[in-house]
């Protein structure tokens, strides 16, 4: 379990459908404001990629009846890992879709993720994973979480930490 996360309670349920997505953004229409923005996230745990499927779906279906909305999406790095084709990956799955990939990072070294959120992946998969998509020219935004745990991380290995994704992202990468 990691100490940040939600999803442990969400474990079972099933992930929201496009139908409600779909209909509440009609009410929002209908009050009179027009969101530039949807981020989502399945809250399902991103086993064997489940969440890249049910984010592409979504994708997919609301960019067919909002194609102007910029769509940011929270994945787990999980699925991506391994994929020599993953710009091909992305159009079969719909996650072409998506603007801004979130890829919550939450601590910046492997010894205090080993701690706190232990079935993350590992730093340098969350690296490759960034640096796949920075190279498709995604955006991608990394909650990073700063001094909650300063006995756990150094400053300076947060420091270079930054550095990597600013060399990654060239600038691109929002921490």
């Amino acid at each position: 379990q990691c100490e940040f996360c939600t999803v442990g309670p969400a474990k079972g349920k099933a992930p929201v459908k496009l139908d409600t997505i779909i209909y509440e953004l009609g009410l929002l229409e209908e009050a009179g404001y027009k969101p530039n923005n949807i981020a989502l996230n399945t809250g399902q745990l991103p086993e064997s990629g489940r969440d890249l499927v049910v984010i592409g779906e979504l994708v997919s279906g609301l960019k067919a009846r909002y194609p102007s909305y910029n769509i940011a999406a929270e994945v787990g790095p999980f699925s991506f890992l391994g994929r020599r084709d993953l710009d091909g990956y992305l159009n079969k799955t719909g996650l072409d879709g998506v603007d801004t990939f979130m890829l919550n990072v939450e601590l910046a070294t492997d010894s205090a993720r080993k701690q706190l959120c232990p079935a993350k992946p590992s730093l340098k998969s969350y690296l490759s994973v960034m640096s796949g998509l920075s190279e498709l020219c995604y955006q991608i935004s990394s909650v990073l979480q700063l001094n909650f745990y300063p006995e756990l991380e150094k400053l300076e290995e947060v420091a270079s930490y930054l550095q990597k994704i600013w060399e990654i992202g060239k600038g691109n990468i929002i921490p």
